[in-house]
C-alpha cells in the first residue's frame, strides 16, 4: 500500500482551494442596524420619536395643574408611583398654541418628565439609511434632529437631549435628567 488513492487527494486539493478562495473573497457583513421609532401626531403633523427616548407609553389621565408654571408644562401626573412633571410637546416645538391636551403621555427615558402628544400612529422599523439630517425635514421646528421617511412620509424626529435641556432650563435646573 504504498500509493495514494487518487480520489482522496482530489479531495483534499479541493478543499485547499476553497479554504484559500475563503480568504480572498470578500466577508459577509451582517446586515446594518435597524432603528426603532415611535410614528406619532402633534399638532396634526407627522413625527418620529427614537423608541430608545422612552422609558414607557401611557393614556393620559388627569394632570393636577400647579402654579406659576410656563405654557409648556400641563401639569403634574402620578407615573408609576412618581409624580411626574408633564409638558406638552405641542408647544415645545413651537406651535403657536398647543391643543393644551394630547391623548397619550411619553415617559423621558433618563428624565423625570413626560410628553404629552396627540396620537399614536404606530411602530417603525426602519434602517439606518431612512434616517437623514435635519435639512430633510418639511418644515424644520425647535427640538428636531433630523428626518425619516417611512411609507412615503417624511417625519421629523424629535430631539429628546433637547428637549430636556429646555425642560432643565425652564425648572432652573442644570440637568433635568435623573441621577
Amino acid at each position: 500500500m504504498s500509493g495514494r488513492d487518487p480520489a482522496l487527494a482530489t479531495k483534499a486539493r479541493a478543499l485547499a482551494q476553497a479554504f484559500d478562495r475563503s480568504f480572498a473573497e470578500a466577508r459577509a457583513t451582517s446586515p446594518p442596524p435597524l432603528l426603532d421609532f415611535l410614528a406619532v401626531r402633534v399638532g396634526g403633523d407627522a413625527y418620529a420619536i427614537a423608541l430608545a427616548d422612552i422609558a414607557g407609553l401611557v393614556p393620559r389621565g388627569r394632570l393636577t395643574p400647579l402654579p406659576n408654571t410656563p405654557p409648556e408644562c400641563l401639569g403634574v401626573a402620578g407615573l408609576r408611583g412618581v409624580v411626574t412633571p408633564a409638558y406638552d410637546l405641542c408647544v415645545l416645538l413651537g406651535y403657536s398654541t398647543g391643543a393644551g391636551a394630547g391623548r397619550w403621555l411619553a415617559v423621558i427615558a433618563g428624565a423625570r418628565a413626560a410628553l404629552a402628544f396627540d396620537e399614536v400612529e404606530g411602530f417603525l422599523r426602519l434602517r439606518e439609511e431612512a434616517l437623514a439630517g435635519p435639512g430633510d425635514a418639511q418644515r424644520p421646528r425647535r427640538h428636531v434632529s433630523g428626518a425619516l421617511q417611512s411609507n412615503a412620509v417624511v417625519r421629523p424626529v424629535i430631539d429628546m437631549g433637547s428637549i430636556v435641556q429646555s425642560i432643565g432650563a425652564m425648572a432652573g435646573l442644570n440637568n433635568a435628567s435623573s441621577e
